[in-house]
């Protein structure tokens, strides 16, 4: 929703098609440590606990690190033209 609704510039509301909770996969936090410091700096930041309305990563963590994923990306790049996350 999020790739699709940047791409044709509306507001987006973001759902989960899967029962919560579910778990990262082993190592997703290190890569994407890894890979975008800077974001997961800010997305930490942004933890407050007991505020769930927050984009942080207690949000990433929870529910939204798929968005995250190489399937993701494919969509995002070769599907909708977008540029990587």
């Amino acid at each position: 929703v999020f790739h699709l609704s940047e791409r044709l510039k509306i507001p987006w509301l973001c759902c989960s098609p899967s029962l919560i909770p579910y778990s990262m996969p082993p190592g997703f936090e290190e890569q994407f440590a890894e890979d975008m410091p800077d974001l997961i700096e800010v997305l930490r930041a942004r933890d407050v606990p007991g505020d769930e309305s927050l984009f942080s990563w207690s949000t990433v963590k929870t529910w939204l690190w798929p968005v995250f994923t190489e399937s993701h990306a494919i969509l995002r790049e070769e599907f909708l033209g977008l540029s990587p996350v």
